[in-house]
């Protein structure tokens, strides 16, 4: 049985990956996030860690035998709440040595207006600017130190070995139409896709950028988080269940109002919502540490449109 670890990064492909590529494998396991092992792998302390054998129910003698894959899809550990990303690392790899694992990079400047986007979805009600100039002022609690992908990759590939570790590219693995690019990942991973067929679909669209501006008067007007949503707002943990309470389904329809398809059609372009301010301070943010990344691991960051500084 060969496992398969693919880490995120989330709002990168990850739910189309795991939903027409993990799931279309009939013998094998697929682990998700939500499963009991992810979430003793992103909540268990370490003394409680160390105690649990995680994947003594799946790393079963005869599974191994008799599976083709085992397929473990959890975004949260580049992206986790309660431990780094470097201890969520360790942990993978003191249970799943000499797996391979698969990581999907974003353009910073794309991945921090979509989780502006995220966050506006679940009732913050600030324009992007001063919700980037929060994480700026709030750097270490912020999403901001994840995205500097060098320390990231760097730290898997000296764990899983840089052989075991297969980066992708966000703008290479799907293009503009968000179709997958099917040959690139069987190039690399050496996984055959086979007649796996393959639909053109937008998962965990955004709202069009013309409708920001409107969205952020809803919340600020109608709160549905006692009050806060300024710049963050109460998540759920890994663990807990959804509360479906009037506030909840207000949130649901007010997002599925704001995504439906005809104002998705009708703002299909994108407006101005990115500024050279704030590009600036990406690209002061992350260009030193993508042009070490492109030098070390041969990604084209560069004609992506990634941060760059060379110089």
């Amino acid at each position: 049985m060969k496992i398969i670890l693919h880490i995120g990064m989330g709002k990168s492909g990850s739910t189309y990956i795991k939903n027409n590529v993990f799931k279309k494998f009939k013998n094998s396991i697929f682990l998700e996030q939500l499963s009991e092992e992810m979430i003793d792998l992103m909540t268990l302390n370490n003394i409680q860690f160390e105690k649990k054998n995680v994947f003594k129910n799946i790393l079963t003698e005869q599974n191994q035998k008799d599976k083709e894959y085992l397929f473990i899809s959890n975004s949260s550990a580049t992206l986790p709440k309660k431990f780094d990303q470097f201890i969520i690392c360790d942990r993978l790899h003191s249970k799943l040595k000499g797996c391979m694992v698969i990581l999907i990079l974003r353009n910073q400047k794309s991945y921090i207006r979509s989780f502006y986007l995220e966050r506006l979805a679940a009732g913050i009600y600030v324009n992007y600017k001063n919700f980037f100039q929060y994480c700026i002022k709030n750097y270490n609690v912020s999403i901001l130190p994840f995205l500097n992908y060098y320390d990231l990759v760097k730290y898997y590939s000296e764990k899983f070995g840089k052989n075991n570790l297969k980066l992708f590219l966000f703008e290479e693995l799907f293009d503009h139409s968000k179709n997958f690019n099917k040959n690139l990942f069987e190039e690399k991973t050496g996984i055959n896709l086979g007649n796996i067929v393959f639909k053109q679909e937008k998962v965990n669209s955004s709202i069009p950028d013309q409708l920001v501006g409107l969205r952020c008067l809803i919340n600020r007007l109608i709160r549905y988080d006692d009050g806060e949503g300024l710049y963050s707002i109460p998540t759920r943990l890994i663990n807990q269940h959804k509360d479906f309470s009037l506030k909840y389904y207000y949130k649901v329809l007010l997002n599925r109002f704001f995504k439906s398809p005809i104002l998705l059609n009708i703002f299909r372009r994108k407006g101005n919502f990115n500024n050279n301010e704030i590009n600036q301070h990406i690209e002061k943010l992350y260009g030193k540490s993508n042009f070490k990344l492109q030098k070390e691991f041969n990604l084209d960051l560069k004609s992506n449109g990634y941060p760059f500084l060379d110089t």
